[in-house]
């Protein structure tokens, strides 16, 4: 795949689809994941409810920069819990790696990731790694070494699903209280 080739609004809404429809079957599980920062089990769902408050159905409407200008806007203001605020990241970093490349690109999405996980180490007063914010870290370093020699977007998330999933079995090496509730962080 040519890396400059645009990625789709549709494609981009599919994924999103794709990964509300995944939070909405696994939520419970991932609830019951959640010991940090407070076993109180919502981790699932207060980033199920942050997603399920984007607006997708007006992308035919409107160009890619005010859609994700909306994505961003409305992922933090309905932001539910710590989850929900780090997710939100996502499309805050999508939207400034936009703007910089002019362009929805696998490089705008690798970029996207590595801003997330910059501005949410930054906007937290006490960032704790084995949490998502690891998860962004790793994966974004992932993302820019490999976008350029991705195939195609699927090679190129099927690249970054395997690596989210290593990051976050190691999340309990990172953080002491996932090792002693024998679990991996409940975010990533």
């Amino acid at each position: 795949m040519n890396t400059n080739q645009e990625i789709s609004l549709d494609e981009l809404i599919s994924g999103i689809k794709n990964f509300i429809f995944c939070l909405d079957l696994y939520k419970e599980k991932i609830n019951n994941l959640n010991v940090f920062p407070v076993p109180d089990g919502d981790t699932g769902t207060n980033m199920l409810l942050t997603l399920r408050s984007l607006d997708l159905s007006n992308s035919k409407t409107i160009d890619v920069e005010n859609f994700l200008s909306t994505l961003k806007n409305s992922s933090l203001m309905e932001a539910r819990g710590n989850s929900g605020v780090i997710l939100s990241q996502f499309f805050i970093g999508l939207l400034a790696a936009y703007k910089k490349n002019n362009s929805l690109t696998l490089r705008t999405l690798a970029e996207s990731i590595v801003n997330a996980a910059q501005t949410t180490r930054e906007s937290l007063p006490n960032p704790v790694d084995g949490t998502l914010m690891t998860v962004y870290e790793d994966v974004g370093s992932v993302a820019i070494k490999s976008y350029s020699k991705s195939k195609s977007l699927s090679d190129f998330l099927k690249i970054l699903s395997e690596e989210s999933i290593k990051s976050v079995r190691s999340t309990p090496d990172k953080l002491p209280i996932l090792k002693e509730a024998d679990v991996v962080d409940s975010g990533g």
